[in-house]
């Protein structure tokens, strides 16, 4: 999306110009996000949940209308934007995702979920509202690793017994 095609709709209806758009603080255009990343990724690199529940709910947002399909969009290393959020352990932005629909079950290439990312991170806290809302415990990376695996693999333990007890 260019930025002259971006229209808004300011409060009681009137249409505000793509020229002003710039000038509002509540808008970030293509060319302010960070590099390489969707309006959704540059949401959780910043922790910016005020933003990003803003581009779900606001119907003037300009990414309103493609923010389902950026939910579950992998970026050039292959993560979604859950994943992103569980290795950050951005615990807000997580429950906002699944929220709004994000897939807790998808995984990569190499067979890694958001599971194994929080896993082998160490995201204890994150782990939990994954667990609770449907992820799989056994799905298994190209090493045979579940989530369970890959945080013994790198020593969070924690992790590990929160898994084992939870399957």
């Amino acid at each position: 999306m260019n930025q002259s095609s971006v229209s808004l709709v300011k409060p009681g209806g009137k249409l505000e110009s793509a020229t002003n758009v710039e000038k509002r603080e509540d808008v970030i255009n293509e060319e302010q996000l960070l590099p390489n990343t969707t309006i959704v990724t540059h949401c959780i690199y910043r922790n910016d949940t005020e933003t990003l529940k803003r581009c779900f709910e606001d119907p003037t947002s300009p990414y309103k209308d493609q923010m389902n399909e950026l939910l579950n969009q992998r970026d050039d290393d292959g993560k979604s934007p859950l994943d992103v959020a569980a290795i950050l352990e951005r615990t807000d932005i997580v429950k906002m995702l699944i929220q709004f629909g994000a897939d807790v079950n998808i995984f990569t290439s190499k067979g890694y979920s958001c599971l194994h990312y929080a896993a082998l991170w160490g995201r204890l806290e994150v782990l939990q509202i994954l667990v609770e809302n449907g992820g799989n415990l056994y799905q298994r990376n190209i090493h045979g690793e579940t989530p369970r695996d890959a945080a013994l693999r790198y020593n969070q333990t924690e992790s590990a017994t929160y898994l084992e007890l939870a399957g």
